[in-house]
């Protein structure tokens, strides 16, 4: 084609050839053998079907039976799911159960613990716990008066904590306790003046093979002052007496234990500790409303009542075989626990030399 505005462009058409003419001719079909294959394919096509209809049941039956035989086993799974479900909650009563056992175990050691730290703190005695391998387990808060202790030190071996006791046996002694058994007691002093009664013990823990030893200080000191007051009065020559408010004796010396036994009072059933002094002044005189009796109870009694700080009074006091003197020095005794203290100064000697003097 020509250009057009400098493009160049082609036509393409087609055009219909006539097509030539061809012969009529007539086809003879045969009716009875087209329908004797027709129907043969039919019938083959019939029997593959069937057959595969029947292969497909099988399948499906087979298919059925193994739901069958599923849902048995997932029948028989439930059944089992349902049994371990009971078990689960059998158990889970039986954890429930030990559970509170436990509970209230926990609940008595915790009981059991406070008792134990009530316990120790009434009675105001240093107790430490160690175990076998004397590694400290527990302590008391006056044990801490005596080593230098606290929450952190749990754990840590005794031997290794510094102490105020003047008892180099100590780890020796706590060694054989928890060796052999031994039970040791004995008294100790500390470097701070104070006395200490220790007690060891060992223990063993109950279904267990696990065993220690618990060791008690006790703080004696004023048991070993009363001992060495007592020491003290037993020194003198007098015949002393302690009483209390009420005027019931409660310390004597030797000399009055001496003379009241060399005086018939053997036993000190009269005179000795637990008997009123006032009762005793009554009964030392014949009359018992002998002026000198009178004077001495009511000496006593001043002096217990706080009317006055001091009382003496001379009084005779003869044997069958001598005749005595004595002199009577009551004195008040203040703090906690007020009364008095009795004194007889037995004077005959005295009382013949200035006679003697005198003549």
């Amino acid at each position: 084609m020509p250009d057009n505005d400098g493009e160049r462009l082609t036509l393409l058409a087609f055009e219909q050839l006539q097509a030539p003419a061809t012969a009529t001719s007539i086809t003879t079909i045969d009716v009875n053998s087209e329908t004797a294959e027709r129907m043969e394919l039919l019938e083959r096509e019939l029997t593959a079907t069937r057959e595969s209809l029947q292969a497909t049941v099988e399948e499906l039956e087979t298919s059925n039976e193994e739901l069958q035989s599923t849902n048995e086993e997932l029948m028989s799974s439930n059944e089992e799911l349902q049994s371990s479900n009971e078990e689960l909650q059998s158990v889970n009563e039986e954890l429930n159960t030990v559970n509170a056992e436990y509970q209230e175990k926990i609940d008595i050691l915790n009981r059991l613990n406070a008792d134990l730290d009530n316990m120790a703190q009434a009675v105001s005695a240093g107790t430490v716990f160690v175990d076998e391998k004397m590694l400290l387990t527990r302590f008391s808060p006056d044990a801490t008066h005596i080593f230098r202790l606290r929450d952190s030190d749990l754990g840590r071996p005794l031997d290794d904590l510094a102490h105020t006791l003047l008892y180099p046996e100590l780890i020796a002694d706590l060694n054989g306790t928890l060796t052999d058994g031994n039970r040791v007691e004995k008294e100790v002093r500390g470097i701070n003046g104070l006395h200490y009664f220790v007690r060891m013990l060992p223990y063993s823990v109950p279904s267990s093979s696990a065993k220690g030893a618990v060791i008690t200080f006790m703080d004696v000191t004023a048991l070993h002052e009363v001992s060495r007051l007592q020491h003290i009065i037993d020194s003198l020559s007098e015949h002393i007496a302690v009483l209390n408010s009420d005027g019931v004796i409660t310390l004597i010396n030797t000399a009055w234990r001496k003379f009241a036994q060399d005086n018939g009072d053997t036993f000190l059933a009269h005179s000795g500790p637990g008997m009123n002094y006032l009762e005793v002044c009554k009964d030392i005189h014949e009359p018992p409303d002998d002026p000198t009796a009178l004077a001495a109870q009511r000496g006593v009694r001043d002096v217990l009542h706080g009317r006055v700080d001091h009382f003496s009074l001379e009084y005779p006091c003869h044997s069958p075989t001598e005749q005595r003197w004595f002199v009577m020095h009551v004195s008040a005794v203040g703090g906690e626990q007020p009364g008095a203290v009795v004194s007889h100064v037995n004077i005959t000697e005295w009382r013949k030399l200035a006679a003697g003097v005198v003549a």
